[in-house]
């Protein structure tokens, strides 16, 4: 029997690894970078025999602070993620990434990446015959009217 010695999920600019032990080894870990933190910073969740949290290791570069104020808002959906990650919960893993972005795109502000997604994601609904604004409302965990306000800031913004 094949026993896959990492997974990886990629979903909203978020990089989540969990690693497995090799037979006869011990321990397990989770690696987790983020876009939108500094290039290249990658936090580690280390995980004892009972998948016990022993260990979180941050870079450096997560010192300044704009970066420790980020982790600082992030940190729980992070651990989060990792938890997921080692019970191999990938649609987990995703909903919480989709979950972080929704909450950080109400306090900085619209990204014109974000309103570009979100009207493909429109788009696609259409083409499949899905209702768009209440299936992007569920997928996103949003009200109706919210979704409203996110297309009509990118028909302002000139995104189509």
């Amino acid at each position: 029997m094949f026993v896959p010695s990492s997974l990886d999920w990629v979903a909203m600019g978020i990089h989540v690894t969990a690693n497995f032990p090799a037979p006869g080894r011990r321990g397990w870990s989770v690696e987790l970078s983020d876009d939108e933190l500094a290039d290249g910073a990658v936090i580690v969740f280390d995980y004892g025999d009972e998948r016990e949290l022993r260990e979180l290791r941050l870079p450096e570069a997560l010192a300044a602070p704009r970066e420790l104020r980020l982790l600082a808002e992030r940190i729980e959906t992070y651990g989060q993620m990792a938890d997921a990650a080692l019970g191999t919960e990938g649609s987990r893993v995703v909903a919480l990434a989709e979950k972080l972005r929704a909450e950080g795109q109400g306090r900085a502000g619209l990204s014109g990446e974000f309103l570009a997604r979100i009207v493909a994601e429109k788009r696609l609904h259409e083409q499949s015959g899905s209702p768009p604004v209440a299936t992007l409302a569920r997928e996103h965990k949003v009200a109706r009217s919210t979704v409203y306000r996110w297309l009509r800031a990118a028909e302002e913004q000139g995104i189509q």
